[in-house]
């Protein structure tokens, strides 16, 4: 079972239908997962290629040492928590949202820390 806990910003609702709004979003996960502002990329488009999301996702290197943990984020899928690889090679998929393209940042939080942080059973 997850680790949940309540964020004040998960009463808003997200518009990532347009640029401030989808900036708004990506900073609200990155802040709860505790990402370095530095460590956040996104690009958001109206037209052609869809917008995405990546975030370095700190602290969380002794669960897969010497490789970098992210989240990547696709307006048709949400977010997916992967594993990077080299250059050469697909990142690896440990799991995703479900649900809504756009779930509330403390569902993404849950979604690290159910991958990253397990319960012990």
């Amino acid at each position: 079972m997850s680790r949940r806990r309540r964020r004040a910003h998960d009463s808003a609702d997200f518009d990532v239908s347009n640029e401030p709004g989808f900036r708004r979003y990506v900073e609200a996960v990155s802040a709860a997962v505790g990402a370095d502002p530095e460590h956040v990329h996104c690009t958001f488009c109206t037209a052609g290629p869809a917008s995405e999301a990546y975030i370095a996702v700190p602290g969380r290197r002794d669960a897969f040492p010497g490789r970098e943990v992210a989240l990547l984020w696709v307006p048709s899928g949400g977010w997916q928590l992967a594993v990077e690889t080299s250059s050469t090679e697909d990142m690896i998929i440990l799991g995703s949202t479900t649900g809504s393209p756009v779930p509330q940042p403390s569902a993404v939080m849950a979604l690290c820390e159910d991958y990253l942080h397990p319960s012990p059973r």
